[in-house]
């Protein structure tokens, strides 16, 4: 599947003192991805004409310091718990708040924040992390990501395990922008979904003929999203003659224009997950112990 050796390199060093490492994969068509085994960070989405499509920093010590999950893994819970806190079977868990009264993306230390253990093959990429209790969430999680390079295709198979009940809802966090510099304004939105909803309620918010209605394929414009889209059935970026198309076995999806981020609007994040706050909602979330999370995420590229 992979045309290229994987190549390896230190990337740089943790306070603690330990080794970050970036493997480079590529595939057939010229497609070539960075990984980090920091937060499984992809540092780059490079396509054959030498674009990088995906926002980066050059440097570990610009990941220490953002607060944007650029590129990182996120979990065991992506997005928001209201109130930062949940119950499971009559026990309290509360957890850091660390958006206002939410806790966001598991708080200061999570799976971003995590040095993975990555053992690269001839065809893929599979990373492993054993947690202890995180963060006020309970159990202790064995998780695997597989990454897959190939015909165009950047996909990430996500499982995880726990010995306890639990909330997991994972995703990924790249922010892409198909020129490679500029804002993302002049990008085409083409996006499917029964709607949006608060991640306060279960409700479903019809999104035709508003500001959010990307039924038909058009611009992004100056619409700030940073909102959750139910029952989507994929979305498609284009810019030019470069297409994304971002699919997944997850049913809900947060998008985010960027706004709040230092350069604003440099880059749009598609993050398919669970609907955020699902586990004091529907609670689909919740694993209980030796229940596998099992699902996929697939980015298909397409140039000219």
């Amino acid at each position: 599947l992979w045309q290229v050796m994987i190549s390896a390199w230190t990337f740089g060093i943790l306070p603690d003192g330990r080794k970050v490492t970036a493997y480079r994969v590529h595939d057939a068509s010229g497609l070539t991805a960075i990984i980090l085994d920091y937060g499984l960070i992809l540092q780059s989405l490079i396509l054959p004409d030498g674009r990088n499509i995906t926002l980066n920093h050059a440097d570990l010590d610009s990941y220490l310091s953002g607060n944007d999950y650029r590129g990182a893994i996120i979990g065991p819970y992506a997005n928001r718990i209201e109130g930062a806190c949940f119950n499971i079977e009559g026990t309290v868990y509360a957890l850091a708040a660390n958006e206002k009264s939410c806790n966001l993306h598991s708080g200061p230390n999570g799976f971003d924040r995590k040095l993975w253990k990555i053992t690269p093959s001839k065809d893929k990429l599979e990373a492993v992390l054993k947690t202890q209790s995180m963060s006020g969430f309970p159990g202790q999680l064995e998780v695997q990501v597989r990454f897959e390079l190939s015909q165009q295709r950047l996909r990430l198979s996500l499982r995880a395990v726990s010995d306890q009940s639990t909330p997991i809802n994972m995703t990924y966090h790249p922010y892409w922008n198909l020129k490679g510099k500029g804002k993302i304004d002049d990008h085409d939105l083409h996006l499917i979904s029964a709607g949006q909803t608060a991640y306060t309620l279960t409700d479903i918010k019809d999104i035709s003929q508003t500001r959010f209605d990307f039924t038909m394929s058009r611009p992004i414009g100056q619409v700030q999203i940073d909102h959750n889209f139910k029952h989507t059935q994929g979305v498609v970026l284009n810019y030019g003659q470069t297409s994304l198309h971002i699919s997944s076995s997850l049913p809900d999806l947060q998008i985010y224009t960027g706004d709040q981020m230092k350069t604003p609007r440099s880059g749009i994040a598609v993050e398919p997950q669970f609907q955020p706050n699902d586990i004091n909602l529907e609670r689909k979330s919740l694993f209980k112990a030796s229940d596998a999370y099992d699902h996929w995420i697939e980015y298909k590229f397409d140039w000219r």
